[in-house]
C-alpha cells in the first residue's frame, strides 16, 4: 500500500528524499525480508520436528539404559556394579 502510494506520488515526493532509487530499493528490501521471514517459518518447524525427535530418542535411550542395568543387576556381582556406572541398591 505505502510502496503503490509512493510510485504515485513521486512527483510531490522527489524533492524530499524519495525518488525511483529510493522506492526500488524498499521493494527489494521488503522482499528480501519476506523470504528471511519464510525461512525463518520452516526452520522453526524443522527445528521442533528435530526437538521431538530427540525427545522421542532419549526416552528411547533412557529405557535401553535401565534395561542394560536391569541385566546388570540381575547377572554381575554387585561388588562389580560401579564399572557400570551404578551405585546403589534401585
Amino acid at each position: 500500500m505505502l510502496l503503490t502510494a509512493l510510485g504515485n506520488n513521486i512527483e510531490q515526493l522527489g524533492n524530499k528524499g524519495i525518488d525511483e532509487k529510493y522506492i526500488h530499493k524498499l521493494q527489494n528490501d521488503n522482499a528480501l525480508f519476506a523470504a528471511y521471514d519464510e525461512e525463518i517459518d520452516k526452520l522453526k518447524v524443522d527445528f521442533k520436528t528435530k526437538a521431538l525427535r530427540a525427545k522421542i530418542k532419549m526416552s528411547e535411550i533412557k529405557k535401553q539404559i535401565q534395561e542394560a542395568k536391569s541385566i546388570v543387576r540381575l547377572n554381575i556381582d554387585k561388588s562389580r556394579w560401579r564399572e557400570f556406572g551404578i551405585y546403589g541398591n534401585k
